[in-house]
């Protein structure tokens, strides 16, 4: 693919692209790795693009540890600002998956240039899923209490001094994991404070949903992460 900037009389003609360009970024030097790091968070962190390393901020503090979460470093996506690299992602999703789940601050709108909602700079909330298949697990542990939960579960990291504090709204397409055979009203959101994904009652938060729309998608609102303030919590979806 050839791109030619600032000659508008070129006669060259190169062949069209069938794709589209979200950002195209372009520096006078080489760049570093670590700088590479910072710029591919950065773009990954906007886009919902899973990257195979670890995300950094702009100071080049590791914000996902793909090493230490290999289980859960799927799909990943998240929200967070970070002026240092002019990034305000204020809603995020991952671009490689079709359940459509989205969190938001505060509410979710149709773009995140629309939605008003505000954050402290370097605080971040990002999630990613362990691969598993969106079915809810017929057979679940004993341990877990009265509850089916979905195969498919996540995790959410927690950076920055008041990540703990942002209030979510968090949206999902239920049509992929609800039966027919099960009332709306038995679907919920599942919260393992403690992030080691056992979902011991004892540990759990239990939070229904504050509507599911005629096409099956559920809205949490009011959701805040980390409120033990341990770096994360594992979530999942169940009856």
């Amino acid at each position: 693919i050839a791109i030619h900037f600032g000659d508008p009389g070129s006669t060259h003609q190169a062949d069209p692209s069938p794709g589209l360009i979200a950002e195209f970024i372009v520096y006078e030097t080489i760049l570093k790795e670590e700088q590479i790091a910072r710029i591919e968070s950065y773009l990954a962190l906007k886009y919902g693009i899973t990257l195979k390393k670890n995300y950094v901020n702009s100071m080049g503090e590791i914000i996902w540890n793909r090493k230490k979460e290999p289980l859960y470093s799927n799909n990943i996506a998240g929200i967070g600002r970070d002026d240092r690299s002019a990034l305000y992602q204020k809603q995020g999703t991952s671009s490689s998956t079709s359940d459509q789940l989205i969190i938001g601050i505060d509410k979710i709108f149709h773009s995140n240039a629309q939605n008003p909602g505000q954050v402290n700079d370097r605080d971040y909330l990002i999630w990613g899923d362990n691969g598993q298949a969106f079915t809810l697990n017929r057979d679940p542990d004993p341990a877990a209490g009265d509850i089916l939960l979905s195969e498919k579960k996540w995790l959410m990291k927690s950076s920055g001094r008041t990540a703990n504090k942002i209030s979510t709204t968090l949206e999902i397409d239920t049509k992929t994991i609800l039966p027919v055979q099960f009332p709306k009203e038995y679907f919920c959101l599942a919260i393992d404070r403690s992030g080691s994904g056992d979902f011991v009652p004892g540990h759990c938060t239990y939070i229904i949903p504050d509507s599911i729309s005629p096409d099956g998608i559920a809205r949490f609102s009011r959701l805040l992460w980390d409120t033990d303030g341990s770096g994360k919590d594992v979530f999942s979806f169940g009856l």
